[in-house]
């Protein structure tokens, strides 16, 4: 019964050990959470089967949270401290080498970063280290009304509207110092 409400259950924010978990970015046990916010289904199931302990840990790669595992015991002494270290070490290995995974997919298969770049709802622009196009996906072709060839080797400030060059310098600058707060910048850009 346990298994069947997890597979099905979906957990609202703010709700259930493992999606405080995931927003915490840190190892919690079931005595971490305040009454009144754990789904009570699944609790009742894990109490049905006499797992009334339960412990989350994330699965990270650098701060970023990939996944969760939740952990489910009879006895509270199951889950202690060096236990949920022990568990949270793991959990960092599995998240860089999920991370490491995905990272030489895509290396692997350019094609396959090739499609999902085009079939990307937002309009995105590769550039080079000099600041040079490198490629537009369809969104971008479309929104600047260029192919990638009639701009490829272009700075990119030249898709930015004349009056919008230098506050969008002045971001990327700042983004790539790591000193923006935001993680984006609102343009007008040229049409061709």
């Amino acid at each position: 019964a346990l298994l069947r409400v997890t597979a099905t259950t979906t957990l609202s924010v703010g709700t259930g050990l493992p999606v405080r978990v995931w927003s915490h970015a840190r190892a919690l046990t079931s005595r971490d959470i305040p009454a009144g916010i754990e789904d009570v289904d699944r609790l009742r199931a894990a109490a049905n089967a006499e797992l009334r302990h339960t412990a989350a840990v994330p699965v990270s790669a650098g701060d970023k949270v990939l996944a969760v595992i939740e952990l489910f015991s009879e006895q509270a002494d199951a889950l202690d401290e060096e236990t949920l270290r022990t568990l949270t070490d793991i959990g960092g290995q599995l998240g860089q080498f999920l991370a490491r995974r995905r990272a030489e997919a895509m290396q692997e298969s350019p094609e396959r970063l090739h499609v999902l770049l085009e079939q990307a709802a937002d309009a995105i622009v590769t550039i080079g280290d000099d600041g040079g196009v490198l490629g537009l996906n369809e969104r971008a072709r479309a929104l600047f009304g260029v192919t990638t060839l009639e701009v490829l080797g272009d700075d990119v400030r030249s898709l930015v509207a004349e009056d919008d060059r230098a506050r969008f310098t002045d971001h990327v600058a700042a983004s790539l110092a790591g000193g923006s707060s935001r993680r984006w910048v609102e343009v007008a850009v040229r049409r061709s």
